[in-house]
C-alpha cells in the first residue's frame, strides 16, 4: 500500500505541474473532474465493496448543469447508476482551480465544486500526463480480466496504446490500465489508476469552488471533511504537536489495557479515533485499539522505523510502552524518521521525472535509490548498519543469539564496537510472529518468555531488489510503470554497432541509453549471491555494487 513517501511523491508531481502552468499563464490552472465508473470494483455477494462514496450534503446539482450535447459512456452510466454517482457522470462537471493536499497516506485533489479524497489501497497510483496522451489512453476500452465473462463486461479496462509499451519489457498482452478518475486540464491530465481495483474515492461536493485556503492545516475543512472518510491520524510533519499528543495517548491506553498486540501490528493497524466516536466495536464487544498516532506508516515504514528505533518488531505494544528506554527511542526517533520523506535529498533522489515522452516509462534511477537508500530491512537480505546503530544493537545484546531480550547484557563488547563514520553489513531475518504476521529485523537475540517469534529460512524469501517485474515499494514501483521495466537480458540492452539514434524529448538532459539502462537494470552481485546460495552469511564489510 502506498505510504507516506509514495503519497508525498504523488503530491509533489501534481504540485510541480500546477507551478509550471501557473508560471506559464499567471494563474492557477483550472481542471475538470471526470469519473470512470466502468473501472470501479463490484464486490461479491458475500463481501460488498464500493470504489466510491459521496458527501453532497447541501450541494445543488444544478451548479453542474446538464448539457444535451454531452454523450457519457454507456458503461460509465450503467455503473454510476449502481454506485449512486450518476450526477457526476451524466454531465460535464464545472472546471475550477486545481488544488491538492496530503495528510499521512491520504491525498486530496479538488477542482470546481468537487474534492476527491483518495485511499490508495494496495498499489494504486497517480500519474501526470499530457492532454494528448490522456486522450489517446481513454480512446479504447474493453472487458476486464475477471474470469467471469459477465463480470468482466462490467469491470472494464482501458487498452494501453502500443506507443506506451517499452521494447524489451513485459510481454503480457494486451496491456491494460484501470483509470478511476481524472482531473483534466488544458495541457495536462492527472489520473488515478489501480490495477487491483482496490482504490477508494470519496467525493465531497460544496456550493463554491474549492481553493487552497480550504486546505489549510487544522482548518475546518481539514479537520471535519476532507480526511474524515479515510482517517490516518495527524500528519507527523504538518501536525507535529497533535501527532505527539496522539502518540502519548496511545501509550497510556496500551499500558491501561496491557495490549498483547505486536508493536509492528499496532503501527500498521493505525487508524483514527473518529471510529471510536461512532461506537464501533470488535466481534468480542470491546473497542478496537485505536490510536491515530502512526499516520503515514504501513508495512514498509513500520519495519524500517522499528529497526531505526532499535525495537524488536515482535514485542508486544505494552512491553514497548512499559520500557522507558524503548519508549524513549520510539518517541524520540519517529519525527526525524518521518521528516526525511519531505527532505530535499529524498525529493532529488526519488521524486524525479524520466527523460522520456512515455508517461509510464519505468524510473530505474528513482527505484534504485529508494530500494538502496530508503529501504532498510523490509524484504532486504542484509542491512548496511552505520556505527551509531550497530554499536547500540551490540550494547543491547541484539546481535547475540544467546541473549534474551529484556535481561541485563554483561558481555564485554569493546573489541567489537565500530569506529565513528564506519559501517558493517548485517544479515536481515524474516520473522514469523504468529497469526500470519511477519516482520523483518536484524535482531537475533531470543524473545522474552512472554513473547514468541521465529525466523524463516533465508532461501524461502527473495530480496526486494531481486523482484524483477513485481511491484515493491517506492515512488517508481507501480503496475503501470513496472510493466515497462526492461528485462536485464533483453536484446534492447545489448551493445549495438554504430552510433545510437538521437532521441529528443523536449526535457532537460539526455535520455537514457541502452548502456546506462543496462548498468542499473542488473541486480547487484551481492543480492544475486544471497539469492543463489543457501544459508549464506551476509555479514561483512565489502561494498555494494
Amino acid at each position: 500500500m502506498p505510504e507516506a513517501p509514495e503519497v508525498f511523491a504523488f503530491l509533489t508531481k501534481v504540485e510541480r505541474m500546477i507551478q509550471e502552468e501557473t508560471r506559464r499563464t499567471g494563474r492557477i490552472p483550472e481542471a475538470r473532474l471526470r469519473l470512470f465508473p466502468r473501472c470501479f470494483a463490484l464486490g461479491t455477494k458475500t463481501k460488498r465493496y464500493s470504489s466510491i462514496s459521496i458527501n453532497s450534503d447541501g450541494f445543488f446539482y444544478c451548479l453542474d448543469p446538464l448539457d444535451p450535447e454531452y454523450k457519457p459512456n454507456p458503461h460509465d452510466v450503467a455503473s454510476a447508476q449502481r454506485t449512486g454517482c450518476l450526477p457526476y457522470v451524466d454531465r460535464p462537471l464545472t472546471p475550477g482551480p486545481l488544488v491538492c493536499a496530503v495528510r499521512g497516506k491520504c491525498l486530496v485533489l479538488a477542482a470546481g465544486y468537487h474534492a476527491v479524497s483518495i485511499n490508495f489501497g494496495l498499489e494504486s497510483s497517480v500519474y501526470v500526463l499530457s492532454r494528448a496522451d490522456y486522450e489517446d489512453l481513454i480512446k479504447s476500452d474493453g472487458p476486464g480480466s475477471n474470469p467471469s465473462k459477465s463480470k468482466a463486461e462490467r469491470l472494464r479496462s482501458f487498452k494501453v496504446p502500443p506507443r506506451f509499451i517499452v521494447a524489451g519489457s513485459s510481454t503480457d498482452k494486451p496491456r491494460i490500465i484501470n483509470i478511476f478518475c481524472a482531473f483534466i486540464l488544458e495541457r495536462y491530465a492527472v489520473i488515478v489508476a489501480d490495477s487491483a481495483r482496490l482504490v477508494r474515492l470519496h467525493v465531497t461536493s460544496a456550493c463554491r469552488f474549492w481553493a487552497q485556503e480550504h486546505f489549510r492545516v487544522n482548518g475546518y475543512w481539514w479537520r471535519k471533511l476532507l480526511f474524515e472518510r479515510f482517517p490516518d491520524g495527524p500528519d507527523w510533519v504538518l501536525e507535529t504537536d497533535a501527532a505527539f499528543c496522539r502518540l502519548d495517548d496511545w501509550r497510556s491506553r496500551c499500558l491501561e489495557r496491557s495490549s498483547s498486540e505486536p508493536i509492528v501490528k499496532a503501527i500498521t493497524s493505525n487508524t483514527s479515533d473518529v471510529f471510536s466516536k461512532k461506537g464501533i466495536t470488535s466481534k468480542t464487544g470491546s473497542k478496537p485499539d485505536i490510536s491515530g498516532a502512526f499516520g503515514g506508516l504501513g508495512q514498509h515504514l513500520a519495519n524500517d522505523f522499528l529497526y531505526y528505533a532499535a525495537i524488536p518488531p515482535g514485542l508486544s505494544a505494552s512491553a514497548v510502552c512499559a520500557d522507558e528506554l524503548m519508549w524513549g527511542r520510539l518517541r524520540g526517533r519517529i519525527l526525524p524518521y518521518m521528516q526525511q520523506w519531505r527532505h530535499p535529498n529524498f525529493i532529488s533522489r526519488c521524486i524525479t521525472t524520466t527523460n522520456s515522452t512515455n508517461p509510464f516509462a519505468f524510473n530505474q534511477i528513482s527505484n534504485t535509490n529508494y530500494l538502496s537508500l530508503y529501504t532498510k530491512v523490509y524484504y532486504k537480505k542484509f542491512i548496511r548498519m552505520p556505527a551509531s546503530i550497530y554499536n547500540q544493537y551490540l550494547e543491547l545484546g541484539y546481535l547475540d543469539p544467546d541473549h534474551t531480550i529484556g535481561t541485563p547484557y554483561a558481555v564485554d563488547i569493546q573489541a567489537h564496537l565500530l569506529a565513528p563514520n564506519s559501517h558493517k553489513d548485517v544479515t536481515v531475518h524474516h520473522v514469523q510472529i504468529g497469526g500470519g504476521l511477519m516482520a523483518f529485523t536484524a535482531i537475533v537475540a531470543k524473545p522474552p518468555s512472554s513473547e514468541m517469534w521465529w525466523f524463516t529460512p533465508n532461501e524461502t524469501w527473495k530480496d526486494i531488489q531481486a523482484r524483477g517485474q513485481s511491484t515493491t515499494v517506492g515512488p517508481a514501483s507501480f503496475h503501470e510503470t513496472i510493466a515497462n521495466r526492461i528485462h536485464p537480458d533483453s536484446d534492447v540492452l545489448k551493445p549495438k554497432v554504430g552510433r545510437p539514434p538521437k532521441v529528443k524529448t523536449g526535457k532537460r538532459g539526455h535520455p537514457s541509453t541502452g548502456k546506462s539502462l543496462a548498468r542499473v537494470a542488473k541486480v547487484p552481485r551481492r543480492i544475486s549471491s544471497c539469492e543463489n546460495k543457501e544459508n549464506l552469511d551476509c555479514d561483512g564489510d565489502s561494498d555494494e555494487d
